[in-house]
């Protein structure tokens, strides 16, 4: 459904169909931000099920942001589950007040997009290790993934996995630990 030149206001939508199957059940979501204007949104909007394209895709790593400072969720991550339906976020990284380069010196960034940065560079470091290093020449994403997962951090009041921080926080050192243990078994 697209809606071509709203009226400002308060919209009430109601979908009918002549031959409704399953349960009738429907979803819907917004364009991402900057893409709509700041002040459309539902009025009832559910937390879950806000992880879209293209973190729903088979074989992705999905993340959701914290707060490594105070070691809470980032209020803007996406909570899972997805539609298909699937377990996410897999993992949550550093989303908030990150140090980084900008032109002329530093500032801090926040966003999902910077929990992905950091989780890239924790994956290129697994697959340095594995690939390049010659030590596992088949790695692939779903090896990454699973390392990642299982180097997780977790804490001791939340269940884990669960659809705000997956399976827990990234901890490269722990992942790291995993393989340094596996390849002294073998």
């Amino acid at each position: 459904m697209q809606v071509q030149e709203p009226t400002p206001g308060i919209w009430r939508i109601i979908l009918q169909g002549d031959a409704i199957t399953g349960s009738g059940e429907y979803h819907a979501w917004l364009p991402i931000t900057g893409l709509i204007s700041p002040n459309v949104e539902f009025s009832n909007p559910s937390q879950f099920m806000t992880i879209v394209i293209p973190s729903t895709a088979t074989g992705s790593i999905v993340l959701g942001a914290y707060n490594s400072h105070d070691n809470s969720l980032y209020a803007a991550s996406s909570w899972g589950p997805t539609l298909v339906p699937k377990l996410a976020p897999d993992l949550v990284a550093p989303g908030v007040s990150v140090g980084g380069a900008v032109p002329g010196g530093y500032g801090a960034f926040s966003g999902t997009s910077i929990a992905a940065a950091i989780t890239a560079g924790a994956s290129a470091i697994l697959l340095q290790w594995g690939i390049v290093l010659g030590n596992e020449p088949y790695m692939n994403s779903a090896r990454v993934r699973a390392l990642l997962i299982l180097g997780c951090d977790t804490t001791a009041d939340l269940q884990h996995p669960n659809m705000q921080w997956g399976y827990g926080s990234l901890n490269l050192f722990n992942s790291l630990r995993i393989l340094k243990d596996q390849d002294q078994k073998s």
